[in-house]
């Protein structure tokens, strides 16, 4: 990969680990007289989330399933979406879109890297990314610390919906 290339994914991916940064400090910040973070999270694992999480999925007609390294599975519209509950860290929720453009040239890689500056500029919470070995493929995620792990069901419409506004904002310049 040219100089060029890799001097424009690292601007990228710098603006979306301080934007990362800017929303863990303002959606961590416990609430007056709420519990703290470290002490709900004992009391609400990893374990008690999956569970919570999977039954929300059910209720909405998915078909879920769990896999060995505890990462929950389901579809939608054709595509496999993943969540990650971080076992040291069980607030922490991730939702994944993986592999929605395979990277293939110079040139496939300068326009994803233009479609995914667009996508992540134009997209609320969920944003697109490059990642493989070496640079590969995009995939779209979208994060959000959960205090309380019952307001997966009010949250989850909203990050399944910025991860669909991504994938459309980036195919419409890719």
């Amino acid at each position: 990969m040219n100089n060029r290339i890799k001097r424009y994914a690292f601007k990228h991916i710098c603006v979306l680990a301080v934007c990362a940064i800017i929303t863990v400090s303002c959606a961590t910040a416990p609430s007056s007289g709420s519990q703290t973070g470290a002490s709900q999270q004992q009391q609400v694992g990893r374990d008690a989330r999956q569970r919570i999480y999977v039954a929300h999925l059910r209720a909405e007609g998915y078909t879920p399933t769990i896999d060995d390294d505890g990462y929950i599975s389901f579809k939608r519209e054709g595509y496999t979406y993943y969540i990650y509950i971080d076992s040291t860290d069980p607030s922490f929720l991730f939702i994944q879109l993986p592999t929605i453009k395979t990277i293939n040239s110079d040139a496939d890689m300068i326009r994803a890297a233009d479609a995914i500056s667009y996508a992540n500029r134009r997209t609320k919470v969920a944003k697109a990314y490059i990642a493989g070995s070496p640079d590969q493929w995009v995939s779209i995620g979208a994060e959000a610390f959960l205090e309380n792990p019952d307001h997966f069901a009010v949250l989850f419409g909203r990050l399944m919906t910025g991860i669909s506004a991504a994938k459309e904002n980036f195919e419409s310049n890719m």
